[in-house]
């Protein structure tokens, strides 16, 4: 007969096997679970890697060292061979913002998504990163994607959406934004601002003799010229064709004058287009805050006429708006 006690062990023995049974079965699942998951981290275009964060005395995050990367890491970073090195050691300079992001992950277990610029890897970053292990992990989990190719386009749009293509210039619709701001700042100072409005005299005859190309030519010199008689803060724009702005803020109103003659014997410097030596004249109109207007359609209109009032004078001279 069988004792109690050996029933007892009987159980023990079944219920023993069965736990480890079950145990053997959730290991191997997780494992597979782990194998599917690395094949895949290996196998993504992005770039993947496992940090551990480093900090200094004061419990600052200072750096971070590579632990793990897959195959896309060093095609996304052009950083080689990174395990077991710090992120300083490759790239030295890195901005403190990474490793302060980092550092929260690490500490708070909060996931974060960024877009960021790695300065000395002169790249774009769309970044998730989420803290790897338990709450008293320094470990961080890094899924990022080189997007530097798409910010340099977006820059590029926004360039093309505020900038004339063929002089450098800001264009009429950044102008007008600009002169908006100036003016709200200039109501706030107290202080005084200019707008110039200037048009080529006889442009039209340039480009019918010597072609557009010749005519292009002299559009982006005469922005060279206007800039080298102005400010660094001084706005200068192309509305397009041969008309172009200038925005004077805190300027003192006694050296208008002083300052349109001068850009007007610049711009009328004799120019060589293709062995020809071509000498263009300017007409400039002037209009002053708060003297002409307060608003940006009062200047405008009148910096406008004042220009056509130089032009019907003789052309190659300004006049200053009442």
């Amino acid at each position: 007969m069988t004792s109690n006690a050996d029933r007892m062990g009987m159980v023990v023995f079944i219920l023993t096997g069965l736990e480890i049974s079950i145990v053997s079965h959730v290991t191997r699942a997780a494992l597979a679970r782990v194998d599917a998951l690395m094949t895949l981290v290996k196998a993504m275009d992005e770039g993947f890697c496992v940090v551990e964060m480093i900090y200094g005395p004061d419990r600052t995050p200072i750096d971070y060292r590579f632990l793990e990367t897959n195959p896309a890491f060093e095609a996304q970073t052009g950083l080689h061979e990174p395990k077991g090195k710090t992120i300083k050691q490759m790239a030295p300079g890195l901005e403190d913002h990474w490793f302060e992001i980092y550092g929260q992950v690490a500490q708070t277990g909060r996931s974060i998504r960024f877009e960021n610029h790695a300065g000395p890897l002169g790249r774009y970053y769309d970044v998730f990163a989420f803290r790897v292990g338990g709450h008293h992990s320094r470990r961080v989990g890094i899924h990022f994607k080189d997007i530097t190719a798409r910010r340099k386009t977006q820059e590029q749009l926004l360039l093309s959406a505020q900038y004339d293509e063929l002089t450098g210039l800001t264009n009429r619709a950044r102008f007008n934004e600009y002169l908006d701001s100036a003016l709200a700042r200039a109501s706030r100072s107290r202080q005084n601002l200019a707008l110039l409005f200037i048009d080529l005299d006889d442009f039209k005859a340039v480009n019918d003799r010597f072609g557009h190309q010749a005519g292009d030519r002299l559009l982006r010199l005469v922005a060279q010229r206007l800039r080298s008689c102005l400010r660094a803060g001084d706005l200068v724009s192309r509305l397009g064709g041969d008309e172009f702005t200038v925005v004077l803020e805190n300027c003192e109103l006694d050296h208008l004058p002083g300052l349109a003659q001068t850009i007007v014997e610049v711009l009328g410097v004799p120019v060589d287009l293709g062995g020809h030596p071509v000498r263009v004249s300017a007409s400039i109109g002037i209009a002053t805050y708060p003297a002409s207007g307060a608003s940006q359609d009062e200047l405008i209109h009148k910096a406008d006429a004042a220009m056509y009032c130089a032009k019907e004078s003789g052309k190659n001279r300004y006049r200053i708006a009442s």
